[in-house]
């Protein structure tokens, strides 16, 4: 189907951040139409199209990213995916799914849990689409423990100009359509291991400053005896945005704190040890909750703003006190409300996402 009314155009070319008004005059206009394949045959077809027309293409999933994944630079077609989204093949003996790349991470969850099967992991974005994840980013909850998504990926099925090929992990190609954008092709089929869904216990640490909050984590990541699965990191300002959605029923603290997530608690003990020398103070259980299931709406502050910007890096664990601080001070001299979470994707980095609210056209 082809989408080319000045209003779905719009429509299609929106995600988690509004664009100043001066890009998106200049960039947004390059968009001629959208296309929703709904079959490999039609894939084929906008490829050899687009290169007749001399026009690029955007493949696009759930535009979740917020960082402009979706802005055109050029004039281009942009290829809706998300009506590839059938479960093609399950095998619950072997614990493994086949389905075509559109489908959303929650469908995919919702549907193993049915079998009390789980991902090993998965985004924040949860109502992203999973070929988008794959070819955008890969690092997300419980990476700590098992890594990028790739690992889990028994193979894909890619569209190029010129040809449709299964990829599994021992091809040469396969790491070129990981975390790409979509610049090699397009991902239309995904195969992926599943495990078995596993009980978890999760703790809120408050701590007064970045510094003892790092130094915690140091301590945590040093362990022999802890293994936790997943661990975040939400800077002050960042637990004062998600009060808002608490409207005043209760409130987070103004304190800096550290979520973390065990399958295996045998060391508890050693853990709250950990937490008293680093001078920690754990959270009420409902605020714990709270925040993990916040997990699902990293953009959730948006209700409350007219628009968000934000970027996204890589960033060491030893360096994170500096960029915090340095974060907070540049908000503060530009009385702008910088806030700032880290995912640990293993002991010594985080993916470090900061945002901050924005007005459009400015």
């Amino acid at each position: 189907m082809i989408l080319n009314s000045h209003l779905e155009v719009n429509l299609y070319q929106k995600e988690s951040f509004e664009p100043p008004d001066f890009l998106k005059d200049k960039l947004f206009s390059s968009i001629k139409f959208v296309y929703q394949p709904q079959s490999i045959h039609d894939i084929r077809w906008i490829f050899s199209y687009s290169r007749k027309k001399k026009l690029s293409l955007i493949p696009r999933g759930a535009a979740t990213t917020g960082i402009g994944g979706i802005t055109p630079l050029r004039k281009s077609i942009m290829v809706d995916l998300t009506h590839l989204n059938r479960i093609l093949d399950f095998d619950e003996k072997k614990k493994t799914i086949y389905f075509e790349a559109g489908l959303r991470w929650w469908e995919l969850k919702q549907f193993l849990k049915k079998y009390s099967l789980e991902l090993y992991t998965y985004p924040t974005s949860l109502f992203s689409t999973v070929g988008g994840w794959l070819s955008t980013g890969g690092f997300g909850v419980n990476s700590l423990k098992y890594g990028h998504i790739s690992n889990f990926v028994e193979s894909i099925e890619v569209v190029i100009p010129d040809d449709t090929k299964m990829l599994d992990r021992k091809d040469g190609a396969f790491k070129y359509f990981m975390g790409t954008e979509g610049q090699m092709g397009i991902i239309s089929k995904v195969k992926l291991k599943i495990q078995e869904a596993n009980p978890s216990k999760k703790y809120l640490v408050f701590f007064n400053n970045t510094l003892q909050a790092v130094s915690f984590l140091s301590d945590l990541f040093k362990s022999s005896k802890i293994a936790p699965v997943h661990v975040s990191y939400f800077d002050r300002q960042r637990l004062a945005h998600k009060n808002l959605l608490l409207n005043g029923k209760v409130v987070f603290p103004k304190l800096e704190g550290i979520l973390i997530i065990f399958e295996d608690i045998s060391s508890e003990e050693e853990f709250i040890n950990i937490v008293k020398r680093n001078k920690g103070i754990l959270a009420e259980d409902y605020l714990t909750a709270f925040l993990w299931n916040e997990r699902y709406f990293p953009l959730s502050i948006k209700h409350f703003h007219p628009s968000i910007l934000g970027c996204e890096t890589i960033i060491p664990l030893e360096n994170l006190t500096q960029y915090i601080t340095e974060a907070r001070k540049f908000g503060e001299n530009y009385g702008i409300e910088i806030s700032t979470e880290a995912t640990f994707i293993n002991n010594k980095e985080a993916v470090v996402f900061t945002i901050f609210p924005s007005k459009p056209g400015k």
